[in-house]
């Protein structure tokens, strides 16, 4: 599940950690995520659902995905003719140990694929202030995030971001992969 998901924790932590300096992290907010069991996790970093994905990416070809050389070189699957990559979902796939994906082509494949499958793109998404303030300025810890997965309204603007064909961490600094869990 992603409430217990090593990818959620990897995310949340050594991602967070490597991909962005103090004042950045600063402007993400804390994010209330329903996931498929009809609980809720509190994150900075989290992966689209399957509705998310529907709604800020309104065709397949727009939920296409490049991987950056980076994504490669840690093990991302290009396809030789379309250059594009699958991604994962938070959305739970056909059985307990499968996650739905957008597949090369940007097709949602609500089956998915089992999670111990390499090759994989992970393309985290996160809410970020606009104002400039940071979340712990604006006396707002409570988090709000993408309206149909949150139980909070957003107060100011806020708009969802995807990582770019570039990499925003150190390009010297080696990421290391989630741990399986058991």
């Amino acid at each position: 599940s992603w409430e217990r998901g090593a990818l959620r924790e990897w995310l949340n932590a050594d991602f967070l950690t490597e991909a962005f300096g103090a004042d950045e992290k600063a402007l993400i907010c804390r994010t209330q995520v329903l996931y498929d069991a009809g609980g809720s996790t509190e994150d900075r970093v989290f992966l689209l659902s399957i509705a998310e994905a529907e709604e800020y990416f309104s065709s397949d070809e727009k939920r296409v995905c490049k991987p950056t050389s980076r994504a490669v070189q840690n093990g991302v699957y290009a396809d030789d003719a379309s250059g594009a990559c699958a991604w994962w979902l938070r959305t739970g796939g056909s059985s307990p140990e499968r996650a739905a994906l957008v597949s090369e082509s940007g097709k949602i494949d609500p089956s998915g694929e089992s999670v111990y499958c390499e090759g994989n793109a992970v393309r985290p998404a996160l809410w970020i202030r606009l104002d400039g303030k940071s979340e712990d300025a604006s006396g707002d810890e409570s988090g709000s995030s993408v309206p149909s997965v949150t139980t909070k309204t957003p107060t100011t603007s806020k708009k969802p971001i995807t990582l770019g064909s570039e990499p925003v961490y150190p390009a010297d600094t080696p990421l290391t992969r989630p741990q399986k869990k058991e």
